[in-house]
């Protein structure tokens, strides 16, 4: 661009000592030009590096998200994309943060259950049940009650459950609670006899063949980025 000035210059220049004028009077333009064009260069490099440093923490997110939240079917991952609006032409919005909270919808899953009214020898039982509706903040700081002792709950959901138990109806409903996108407690109704069970997620059992795809899928998709 230097050049392309200079050229200007001579291209207007007559004789030697108008054009020696021409370039001293010019000789300040091109200084600022230079000095912009190295301010530029300067925030350039200072946003690339908070552009990247964004992006590494936000990839870092989605990890966490991915690996380390609470697992979901995949139905329960398309709601929870649609929900948050993450679909269709959310691209152009540039690389987004996961996700705040994961929506349950008909997740079943297994528990073990006390009912104190139950007859003896079937107070304790397993159960299944099925969380209707629910939601889940993942990352401790999006919790509704973040101060101790209630930023360990991060889930809650309206469940129906099933049991065979004697002298008791065999489906109830009630609530669950989740802690740290792991353990959950939940308290059932059959119809009076109240219920208190430990549960276990059933996509669980899936988590691990999940990761490694996922991780796969990542490997292969750092060989065309590198």
């Amino acid at each position: 661009p230097k050049l392309y000035w200079i050229s200007i210059i001579k291209a207007t220049c007559g004789a030697e000592a108008s054009c020696d004028n021409a370039f001293k009077a010019f000789k300040p333009t091109l200084e600022q030009y230079r000095l912009a064009r190295q301010r530029a260069a300067e925030t350039s490099k200072v946003f690339m590096e908070d552009v990247e440093k964004d992006i590494v923490s936000i990839g870092e997110e989605w990890n966490t998200f991915m690996f380390e939240s609470r697992p979901l079917f995949p139905w329960e991952i398309w709601l929870t994309d649609a929900v948050h609006h993450r679909t269709y032409e959310s691209h152009k919005e540039g690389f987004r943060s996961p996700p705040a909270y994961q929506i349950s919808f008909l997740h079943p899953s297994v528990g073990f259950e006390l009912v104190d009214n139950a007859l003896d020898g079937s107070k304790l039982q397993p159960n299944i049940y099925v969380e209707v509706l629910g939601v889940n903040a993942w990352r401790e700081s999006d919790r509704l009650l973040n101060f101790f002792p209630f930023k360990y709950i991060s889930g809650l959901s309206y469940i129906v459950s099933a049991s065979d138990r004697a002298g008791i109806d065999s489906y109830g409903h009630g609530g669950l609670l989740v802690f740290d996108n792991t353990y959950e407690i939940g308290v059932t109704n059959y119809h009076g006899d109240v219920g208190v069970f430990l549960g276990f997620n059933l996509m669980k059992l899936w988590d691990d063949k999940y990761k490694d795809k996922a991780n796969k899928w990542k490997n292969q998709w750092k060989k065309y980025i590198e």
